[in-house]
């Protein structure tokens, strides 16, 4: 989640753009790479510097800038909006099709999966349509499972449904009215907590007053041009300046200073991985391993059945099959 520290180091990056705007040179340590904007050295520091070590530095023709947040420059600027973000989606692996089978009236909707299982997805058969009684049922995956054994779940929760143990293909009855499926990956969504703003100061502290104002006019336009940067989280850290006051110290010698202080407003986030949705019919979470069902109670046990024996028609396969009418 972003912080006040994600403030601060956003803005010591922009800050090393604009001081040195074709990167660091190569330069043995200890000694400092020259800004080419700067004509000096320029030591890039979060936080308040310490005084002693700014003197050393300006004495041996070293600039410092410094990025700290002022005291007592915090604000809560805003209620949170309770709501969660998707902010990242996954592609399932497992896959579903379904369709109805042609071979003759009456005979099951085929459902069939592929691909490869995994315990972020949940796949989902719909049966019925908008305008008469509909039911949705849905699977979320187990780390061993296969196409076939998914379809054997379903199998065994769907009335009338089945599924030969190896096979990857459910049959459905079509007495309920048309079959669709999909399978749905969890994504990783985001809730933003808080809203605020922080006032930072970028202070440069120069050995000259011409390396002064030639650090604080390109930092100046590289914040101005820059003002909008995107955190680890995905939430935006946006600023503006709002106070520039210079302070040439009279004190102290070869002291050259300014304060560019910036307004920074920033969103605190929190992240989890979320559930997709799979059916508009109700709400429910389902368990690894187990079937739900969202929508009708119960289904009706409507099929074919031979005339003298009174046992449900099937077809060659030893399906049932359910009153469907093909168009």
């Amino acid at each position: 989640m972003a912080d006040s520290s994600d403030v601060e180091i956003a803005l010591v990056t922009a800050v090393g753009t604009a001081l040195y705007p074709s990167g660091l040179p190569v330069v043995t340590p200890p000694a400092l790479p020259v800004s080419t904007v700067a004509g000096v050295p320029v030591r890039i520091v979060r936080g308040w510097p310490n005084g002693e070590a700014v003197d050393i530095d300006l004495r041996a023709g070293i600039a410092n800038c410094t990025i700290f947040p002022m005291r007592g420059g915090f604000r809560n600027i805003s209620a949170p909006q309770l709501q969660w973000i998707e902010t990242a989606s996954t592609v399932p692996t497992l896959t579903v099709s379904a369709a109805p089978n042609l071979i003759a009236i009456g005979a099951p909707w085929q459902v069939t999966f592929g691909g490869t299982c995994g315990t972020n997805q949940v796949a989902a058969v719909l049966i019925g349509s908008a305008g008469g009684q509909q039911a949705a049922f849905a699977y979320r995956c187990l780390a061993t499972d296969t196409p076939a054994t998914v379809a054997n779940a379903f199998a065994a929760a769907i009335p009338q449904a089945t599924s030969p143990t190896t096979s990857d293909v459910l049959y459905v009855p079509a007495w309920n009215g048309p079959v669709s499926a999909q399978v749905v990956a969890d994504g990783t969504a985001a809730l933003a907590v808080q809203y605020q703003e922080r006032a930072v100061i970028v202070t440069a502290w120069a050995p000259t007053p011409g390396a002064r104002d030639a650090m604080c006019s390109a930092i100046g336009a590289q914040l101005g041009y820059q003002y909008r940067v995107t955190a680890d989280d995905g939430s935006q850290i946006t600023w503006r300046q709002t106070n520039d006051v210079t302070n040439d110290v009279p004190s102290r010698d070869a002291v050259w200073r300014r304060d560019m202080t910036y307004t920074c407003r920033y969103t605190t986030v929190v992240t989890a991985t979320q559930p997709r949705m799979v059916a508009l019919l109700g709400n429910a979470t389902v368990s690894a391993g187990a079937i739900i069902q969202i929508g009708a109670a119960t289904l009706p046990a409507q099929v074919y059945s031979d005339s003298i024996s009174g046992l449900p028609l099937v077809d060659a396969a030893g399906r049932p099959l359910g009153v469907e009418v093909l168009t």
